[in-house]
């Protein structure tokens, strides 16, 4: 088993920084209106809260507080598929790349439930 020094050698931490680059390239490449700004601007928000938050969680190490910051992270998850969906149905994002990524979500989501059972 390789040994963890940081955040960034975590496998959970890698797949939702991944997820994290792919929401934000999808939002580059909605159009200039209100509505795809504001939708990008809570994607994004959504979106990278999620790797920070098991950062920041696995800055205090403690089982309380890093399981705060998962609970975290699994709130954003899931508003970071809401905000897939709505900018799916607003023709933003297509829907085989709203699927891919929503698949990616359910995994990590996962991933995060594992790591919250392991920690109690």
């Amino acid at each position: 088993m390789p040994k963890i020094a940081s955040y960034r050698d975590l496998e959970i931490w890698q797949k939702a920084h991944g997820l994290a680059k792919e929401v934000l390239d999808v939002c580059e490449s909605f159009n200039g209106s209100m509505t795809a700004r504001a939708i990008a601007s809570q994607l994004i928000h959504s979106a990278t809260s999620v790797p920070a938050n098991i950062a920041e969680g696995y800055g205090g190490r403690i089982g309380k507080e890093l399981m705060s910051f998962l609970f975290n992270a699994r709130k954003s998850l899931t508003e970071t598929d809401y905000w897939l969906l709505l900018a799916s149905e607003r023709g933003l994002v297509g829907k085989e790349k709203t699927e891919r990524l929503q698949q990616g979500y359910v995994e990590l989501i996962k991933m995060i439930h594992a790591l919250m059972k392991s920690i109690g």
